[in-house]
């Protein structure tokens, strides 16, 4: 993880050779003045404190962050705060910005806005805002948290919580926009009228991934409120104790041709229920698939206004929140959301199944090495345990060695005394009886000693794999024996039945049963050739 972190600072550092880092307060006493200062590709590093005011970037390409940046230190969000005064919007962005104009690493509060954004205001840019806070801002008309009007931001890792507006969408406000957002928690919002997290308007298609939506409130449409040929995709999403203080729609009020697609979602908790479509006006659709949904494809109110494409893979049970009383929800050791996922889906961190909901549970990955491989019997290998640990600690391990031998040692050591190849396997257990098993396929190699003949032996429990020919490991075919042995060795061959044709390919050589050094006419009939009419038994 160093070797990472020194990666990221030298690729930021050598970012910077054709630009400029103005410091503030160092350089410029505010941020704005930071601003005015800097030119495209620029970086305003702001330090930690309280800045009053309100930034506008003015259509310029820059980078305005916290420590947060040059650090990856997340304490430095709460401690840099951009209070807006209560006189407009925190941060404006209204000149054309792209995602080469960021923002990153700040507390945005306190801001009041007249029409839209108390936090931030989007108009016609499409910014890069990544690490922020945004709590406790207002506007009047729409977009307490954010408002974004003909504009496609980035928001990735960002909390919108406890902002309100008179109007719609008390956490954000869409309208002709195609944001996406990744690792957003918006909670606690609300809105006089529609869209307590979400307002979505006029053909906007925000995308959302491991986002949650809860606690938040309005008198239309707690969680979303979806209208006017939008078509929001969400997945990985958590829509949850939303809530409406009249109407309809606590989760996500659909409204005149609104699409909606959910996968790997939860639904749940939601009043007065979790979907409704308005009545009149365009019909609406929704399709959810691998999502838990509170009371099933019931719980979806259409009005005979909509279709619902009710696909595989849903369930209809308890997602067992971890504390959703204090607004916890993370997901307990016996979720039935774990690796209840779309298998199609890219697998979480451990390899498994992804949950549903936003949040991926941790579990115990088994993994291990050992200091050899491969070497003569008998071999002694230290095994090492390499597995990571998921919400809590790994307090059982169970070794199978392949050989018969298994252990319950974190870093056993084991001795074959076999030639083979070994398929070895480690289980851990977590304290929550989680567990996870790794196998690795004929991982440890044996070999016989080495050994120099003269007298090959042959028996029907050998091997010509792992065999060498010597009594302790000798081959299981005559063939093996005469294909290794030189003019003059002996192929001694034990008692037993031999299917296969031999040929002596001009070696000078004696192949013989134990007659040969005991003389006992009884090997005779006990050692037997069998060519299984495929051919001449044995050629010279």
């Amino acid at each position: 993880m160093k070797t990472l972190f020194f990666i990221f600072i030298a690729c930021f550092l050598s970012s910077f050779l054709y630009a400029t880092i103005i410091n503030v307060p160092d350089d410029q006493p505010t941020i704005q003045l930071g601003i005015t200062a800097a030119t495209n590709t620029d970086t305003v590093l702001v330090q930690p404190g309280t800045y009053y005011g309100n930034i506008n970037y003015n259509g310029k390409l820059i980078t305005v962050a916290s420590l947060f940046l040059t650090t990856q230190d997340t304490t430095y969000i709460s401690q840099t705060i951009i209070d807006g005064n209560s006189s407009g919007s925190v941060v404006t962005f209204n000149n054309g910005e792209d995602y080469t104009s960021s923002l990153t690493g700040f507390t945005i509060t306190n801001g009041s806005a007249t029409y839209g954004g108390g936090g931030i205001y989007c108009y016609y840019s499409s910014p890069k805002l990544e690490r922020l806070t945004i709590i406790d801002n207002f506007a009047e008309a729409a977009g307490g948290g954010i408002y974004c009007g003909y504009s496609s931001p980035s928001l990735q890792n960002i909390t919108i919580s406890s902002n309100s507006t008179s109007y719609d969408g008390g956490g954000i406000f869409f309208d002709v926009s195609n944001p996406s957002l990744q690792n957003v928690t918006i909670s606690n919002n609300s809105a006089i009228n529609r869209g307590g997290g979400i307002f979505c308007q006029l053909y906007s298609s925000p995308s959302l991934e491991n986002v949650t939506i809860s606690d938040n409130s309005a008198y239309i449409g707690g969680g979303i409120y979806c209208g006017w040929d939008s078509s929001p995709s969400l997945q990985n999403v958590t829509i949850t104790n939303n809530s409406t203080t009249y109407s309809d729609g606590g989760g996500i009020y659909c409204i005149s041709n609104s699409s909606l697609s959910l996968v790997n979602c939860i639904m749940w908790n939601d009043s007065p229920q979790e979907v409704y479509f308005h009545e009149d006006l365009d019909p609406n659709s929704i399709t959810i698939s691998y999502s838990d949904f509170q009371g099933g494809e019931a719980g979806i109110i259409t009005n005979n206004n909509g279709t619902v494409n009710w696909l595989e893979g849903n369930i209809n049970a308890d997602p067992l929140f971890v504390d959703a009383g204090s607004g916890d929800y993370h997901l307990q050791s016996i979720s039935p959301c774990i690796d209840a996922g779309d298998p199609a889906s890219p697998l979480d961190p451990n390899g498994t199944i992804v949950e549903m909901g936003a949040y991926y549970f941790p579990q115990p990955a088994a993994d291990f090495t050992a200091d050899v491989t491969n070497g003569e019997v008998p071999l002694t290998i230290n095994f090492t345990d390499l597995s990571m640990p998921g919400a809590v600690a790994i307090d059982e391990w169970y070794w199978n060695f392949g050989d018969g031998n298994n252990s319950s040692f974190q870093n056993p050591v084991n001795e074959y005394l076999l030639p083979g190849n070994y398929t070895v396997s480690l289980t851990v257990t977590d304290v929550n009886d989680l567990t996870d098993m790794e196998t690795k396929v004929g991982y440890i190699a044996v070999d016989p000693p080495a050994y120099i003949g003269h007298v090959w032996h042959i028996s029907t429990t050998g091997s010509d794999v792992w065999g060498n020919g010597s009594m302790q490991f000798p081959f299981a075919t005559i063939q093996a024996g005469i294909n290794v042995a030189a003019n003059t060795d002996t192929v001694l061959v034990q008692p037993g039945t031999y299917v296969e044709n031999i040929n002596f390919n001009g070696k000078l050589i004696t192949v013989g049963s134990l007659f040969l050094t005991t003389q006992d006419t009884n090997y005779i009939s006990t050692t037997t050739i069998d060519g299984n009419s495929s051919g001449s038994v044995v050629t010279f």
